[in-house]
């Protein structure tokens, strides 16, 4: 009964400061949307960068008079290495075919012989993936006798994580703006409704209703607010993201991060609605006089 009881407050509460109310929805959904879109365009280039170093290798050339044995045991000393997964070794004739796919075979013609090296093409574990590890493997197998140079994508990943760590600092800075702002705009709103509805806290403080009671209608109103500004805000992204066709586009990753997005836009701002609601009592609520007074405290 006492749940009844308080939504009937939360709602006579919402019908005092009605306007007010429906202006700061509104600000928190609007808020919410476009944390929710830079949030799902974060979350679609963080699964896209690891998709990408998926794709991070490490080309090993071996020296023209590297013989076969010393091959075999570059390739097995590559292996055993825990950040690496296989090392495949690509042949002189298989070099110039590749090379043929990306020049085309006018230039490959004007060759009398094949000048392309023999390498080994080595398939890094996640634990490798990263610029320090990638760096430390080349400047050890480079020193390696039968080898002649190694190549890896170092500048490229160094840049790929700069992008993705910038994106994230933006991400957090936002999420605490929005959620600084939020948190205002539902504590002041909520403070309305409290001052609007202070002679019914009297009534309720003189019939002995206990603090958390007469809190709760109030605290109902702000997670309300933030959970409708939330679900609005998640039906915009996603509805946004179909409309303007962006799923066909990037495929898995942005159809795996909406539900993400979607959830945490909820959560979000059930949670924002529920620490301004705190905040506004704390604030708009006057301390119960029956408390202070000698006659309560002996009592």
């Amino acid at each position: 009964m006492t749940w009844r009881m308080s939504l009937i407050e939360a709602w006579r509460a919402f019908r005092s400061a009605r306007g007010a109310t429906l202006s700061s929805t509104l600000i928190i959904t609007l808020s919410l949307t476009i944390l929710g879109a830079l949030g799902l365009i974060a979350l679609v280039l963080d699964a896209e960068a690891r998709e990408a170093r998926r794709w991070i290798t490490v080309e090993v050339f071996l020296s023209d008079d590297a013989t076969e044995q010393e091959i075999q045991e570059i390739r097995a000393s590559l292996i055993r290495k825990s950040s690496v997964i296989d090392a495949r070794l690509v042949s002189k004739q298989e070099a110039l075919e590749r090379f043929s796919q990306f020049f085309g075979d006018e230039l490959i013609a004007a060759l009398e012989t094949n000048p392309l090296p023999r390498s080994l093409l080595v398939e890094m574990a996640e634990s490798g993936r990263s610029p320090a590890n990638l760096e430390r493997l080349v400047n050890e197998v480079a020193t390696w006798n039968g080898v002649d140079t190694v190549q890896a994508d170092i500048e490229w990943l160094t840049m790929l994580n700069r992008l993705v760590a910038g994106a994230v600092i933006v991400m957090v800075l936002l999420l605490a703006s929005v959620g600084v702002a939020v948190s205002i705009v539902i504590a002041r709103t909520i403070g309305l409704g409290v001052t609007a509805r202070l002679y019914v806290v009297e009534v309720q403080r003189i019939l002995g209703a206990p603090e958390w009671l007469i809190r709760r209608p109030f605290v109902i109103m702000g997670i309300i607010q933030g959970a409708i500004g939330g679900v609005v805000a998640a039906l915009i992204v996603v509805g946004g993201a179909h409309l303007f066709g962006i799923v066909p586009l990037l495929g898995r990753s942005l159809v795996g991060s909406l539900p993400q997005v979607t959830v945490g836009l909820i959560v979000l701002g059930t949670l924002l609605g529920w620490w301004g609601s705190r905040s506004a009592i704390a604030t708009a609520l006057p301390p119960d006089p029956w408390l202070e007074s000698p006659e309560r405290r002996r009592s």
